[in-house]
């Protein structure tokens, strides 16, 4: 399995998780392609972030964690870090959408991602900060450019 297969998921059984959602058995349809959508977004904001640490980050200074997605929001934006670390997950991610793009991965996520992406897309109501966990992409995105 590549380093983005284990990426997806291990994002996909932690939003399981935090939702409280079986994903054996019996399964909602609905809640699966709830899932899958918030998958594919944090799986989108992971590379995206990894690319921001390899390009500004260092072996002193690595910016993981939500450093990186502060670190890019204080770049695009000049704001008070304490404003930005007091941004809610949903509003950071709202704040970078037009970044937050197929596009803007490496090909190979792309390509990756092709593969997953459903036809019909059902969102949550709502996002809850603790669905988002950087190590996460941290130890698989590793793996992957190795």
């Amino acid at each position: 399995m590549s380093g983005y297969s284990n990426l997806w998921f291990s994002i996909k059984n932690h939003i399981n998780e935090v939702r409280g959602i079986k994903n054996v058995g019996y399964a909602d349809a609905n809640d699966s392609l709830k899932v899958d959508n918030r998958t594919m977004q944090i799986f989108i904001l992971d590379v995206f972030l990894h690319e921001h640490r390899k390009k500004y980050g260092s072996g002193v200074f690595p910016l993981q964690g939500k450093n990186a997605l502060h670190h890019k929001i204080l770049m695009k934006y000049k704001w008070p870090l304490s404003v930005i670390r007091e941004m809610s997950l949903n509003d950071s991610l709202f704040v970078l959408q037009d970044e937050l793009i197929l596009a803007n991965l490496p090909e190979d996520a792309q390509r990756y991602l092709s593969h997953q992406e459903g036809t019909v897309q059902i969102a949550f109501d709502d996002l809850q900060e603790h669905e988002w966990k950087p190590t996460i992409a941290e130890i698989f995105l590793q793996v992957q450019e190795r």
